[in-house]
């Protein structure tokens, strides 16, 4: 049986070290092993990067870790 992907968008509007995200997507099916697009703002723009770390915490959550305090969008697919 073939799952399609489930998509949970997070907004981080508040600068943080860590954004912990909960998706409840679970997993869809799968591993349950997330893929997490991170985008920050840098000069109102927002960019695409590779945080510091990022842990599936379970299957409804991960956790993104930067050197520094960031704002911004994660996109989690499941």
């Amino acid at each position: 049986m073939r799952v399609s992907p489930a998509v949970f968008r997070h907004v981080q509007s508040t600068p943080s070290v860590e954004w912990n995200i909960t998706h409840n997507l679970g997993a869809n099916g799968g591993d349950g092993i997330p893929i997490v697009d991170v985008l920050v703002d840098f000069n109102g723009n927002l960019e695409k990067i590779i945080p510091l770390t990022l842990e599936k915490i379970d299957e409804h959550h991960v956790k993104i870790t930067f050197s520094s305090a960031r704002t911004g969008t994660a996109i989690v697919i499941v």
